[in-house]
């Protein structure tokens, strides 16, 4: 009903009970566990044991995003989504407030409030229970099929009085052994405490014996890159060589290696300067390109593949829905 969302919802419902019922031993909680989510340590079950055991008592244990997809529109985010506890999470099926979540979630499957994933809509609860912020449905989903608008019941009071009851307890409880970085990249100097990680793209960092990177920058005056080269060494990058590209009436540089251990050479364009990606006389199989207006990062990322080895690099798919109803992108391919 709804959308996507009904699967996951009936789901976590159903391995809530069955856990709660019994039926596969005398448990009381359980870790869900999705298969994006990959133990990066030794005896991470040990350590996730532990800090149940450490937290004791609540209802939900596990982590808040950490990743970085949010950054452009975080202050934007709803607060009950921006704390909510990520649904890979530790369930304690036998606290009251849990059993209350669920059994609500239960009543709310056939309204439109089933449009909302199981994990971000127990939070919503909570915050509309301790805040009195009642969460707002696009105007669409709250359409019956006859298209009239559907009126849904007041529940503020009775989350109310939940938080009444257990908000001293603080039963949503974060954990470190758990990130949540979902449709993130990341390398192994980003990670932290966690043992266990949701959602990520684990790539490997650079490595010097395996590849070298040139970098080229585009210039249009005599001098406005040198800011860049004198202060490349002071820098964690991985370039074996720059290469300056400039007008054909610029003045080459010849001290280079009294401003930085990096190999730089000039080099005069034939062509204009929007084709130096593919004029610059390369001599590495990969190189980084950019411009005299901007400087080297203080610690430069380079993420590649396991494996093969090959740099990871952001593109955009060339169809409809990411580039083609944009003139300016359709332009472009029709190039």
């Amino acid at each position: 009903l709804y959308n996507w969302v009904n699967g996951p919802n009936r789901q976590f419902e159903a391995a809530f009970r069955i856990i709660q019922s019994g039926e596969w031993g005398d448990y009381d909680g359980f870790y869900l566990m999705e298969g994006d989510s990959v133990p990066i340590k030794a005896h991470w079950l040990d350590v996730v044991l532990s800090e149940i055991d450490v937290n004791r008592p609540f209802a939900i244990l596990g982590a808040q995003y950490d990743g970085d997809k949010w950054d452009n529109f975080y202050e934007k985010i709803p607060i009950s989504l921006l704390h909510h506890t990520n649904g890979n999470a530790i369930y304690n099926t036998s606290h009251p407030l849990l059993e209350r979540l669920v059994g609500q979630l239960e009543v709310e499957a056939p309204c439109p409030y089933n449009s909302i994933p199981y994990d971000y809509r127990m939070s919503q609860m909570w915050v509309e229970g301790t805040l009195g912020i009642v969460p707002k449905l696009a105007p669409k989903i709250m359409l019956n099929e006859e298209g009239e608008n559907i009126t849904l019941s007041n529940n503020t009071h009775m989350f109310y009085k939940w938080a009444e009851i257990w908000e001293e307890e603080d039963p949503f409880k974060y954990t470190p052994v758990i990130h949540n970085y979902a449709a993130t990249n990341l390398i192994p100097r980003h990670l932290g405490p966690e043992y266990i990680i949701h959602g990520a793209k684990l790539y490997s960092p650079w490595d010097p014996t395996k590849t070298e990177v040139t970098l080229v920058v585009s210039e249009w005056f005599f001098d406005r890159s040198l800011h860049l080269i004198e202060h490349l060494d002071d820098k964690d990058h991985p370039f074996s060589e720059v290469v300056v590209m400039v007008p054909p009436a610029a003045a080459a540089h010849d001290d280079y290696d009294l401003m930085t251990e990096v190999p730089v050479r000039t080099q005069h364009r034939g062509a204009p300067d929007f084709m130096d990606l593919c004029e610059a006389d390369i001599k590495t199989d990969w190189f980084m390109i950019t411009n005299s207006y901007h400087h080297v990062a203080r610690h430069v990322d380079l993420m590649f593949t396991p494996g093969t080895f090959k740099p990871v690099i952001p593109f955009t798919p060339a169809t409809y829905a990411f580039c083609f109803k944009y003139p300016y992108c359709k332009e472009t391919i029709n190039l």
